[in-house]
């Protein structure tokens, strides 16, 4: 499986926390495979720059994090995401307390650097009522998406609604196809003015199928959740399903995957991923990285920052990675 989640790297300006909390940037969201108990994230972090992780609960339930670090100097702070929140959990390893909510995730380190690997178990113990880590995550469960259906709102399970959609032909028989952006019930129909990203979002491919749709694709991990300034878009070019992704403040994360249907499996493989980091204002180094996935090229721009400068200069290398197919359903995947 590929799996982009820790170059997520916006900035969350978390009012009222300790100052672990006040500038960190944006890991993603913790999730849980359907059927899981437990989410796990790995990532790198540096002195001075804490990396943020969000995970949500509806009902009351027993949390268990962990972090592992080689170095062992790597620790979390733990806080509910409201105004004036006090942290339940301070530069630890190790941490249980029963949560109900959208908390935060603070891990940082005092110097140096170091690789880390972040692991969540929720359960639902003794509590009355408490619904299964997948529930209380918000993931889609692609078998309640219909194999078949003659228009697109059968194809939306209950507790889902429609919130963006693209059209083009994808499989290349002429006939316009559909793409799906599925977010829960509450998310505004509007979200031009919206600042975070919806609390659960899925993405669904229907292939023309005669005057009917059929599914041609399922993605539950593909699309950021709770990410502030977020924004998506999805566009059909050319047989080819471009999702775009913008998502951060202070530093903005810019994210581009290409799919394109191959035959062979009735599946979408992953052809192409971009990303772009930069910092809004203008004020450090920008990155950009562009990966062909048929190929194995990686190309990686650093955009080097000098205060009043009309143009950034940029240096380009290039490197190789190894091919392996991977296709929508697994991006991303836990």
């Amino acid at each position: 499986m590929v799996k982009h989640l820790t170059i997520a790297l916006g900035l969350i300006l978390l009012a009222g926390f300790s100052i672990a909390y006040g500038q960190c940037r944006v890991g993603g969201t913790i999730r849980f495979a359907r059927g899981s108990t437990s989410g796990t994230v790995k990532g790198t972090v540096t002195a001075g720059k804490a990396v943020c992780y969000k995970f949500h609960v509806r009902d009351q339930q027993d949390a268990h994090l962990t972090v592992n670090s080689p170095g062992r100097a790597v620790r979390f702070g733990v806080a509910q995401d409201v105004q004036d929140a006090d942290e339940v959990a301070s530069d630890t390893t190790d941490w249980s307390g029963v949560v109900k909510g959208t908390y935060l995730v603070s891990v940082h380190i005092p110097r140096g650097s170091d690789t880390f690997t972040l692991v969540l178990t929720i359960r639902a113990g003794d509590l009355t009522g408490a619904n299964t880590p997948a529930d209380d995550e918000g993931i889609l469960d692609p078998s309640t998406v219909p194999a078949s259906g003659s228009a697109v709102k059968d194809f939306v399970p209950i507790g889902w609604k429609i919130g963006g959609t693209a059209e083009g032909d994808l499989n290349g028989d002429g006939r316009p196809d559909k793409v799906l952006d599925l977010v829960n019930p509450e998310t505004p129909d509007d979200r031009s003015g919206v600042m975070t990203g919806p609390e659960q979002q899925a993405l669904v491919i229907l292939l023309a199928d005669g005057q009917k749709f059929r599914r041609g694709g399922v993605s539950s991990y593909l699309l950021e959740t709770i990410a502030p300034q977020y924004s998506v878009e999805m566009a059909i070019k050319n047989g080819v399903l471009s999702v775009h992704q913008d998502y951060g403040m202070s530093e903005v994360v810019d994210t581009t995957y290409r799919f394109r249907f191959e035959p062979s499996s009735g599946r979408f493989l992953l052809i192409g991923f971009d990303s772009f980091y930069y910092t809004r204002p203008l004020s450090d180094d920008t990155q950009k990285v562009s990966e062909n996935h048929l190929t194995g090229k990686k190309t990686i721009t650093i955009g080097h920052y000098k205060a009043n400068a009309d143009k950034l200069r940029e240096t380009t290398t290039e490197e190789t990675f190894k091919v392996t197919k991977t296709y929508l359903e697994d991006v991303n995947k836990p």
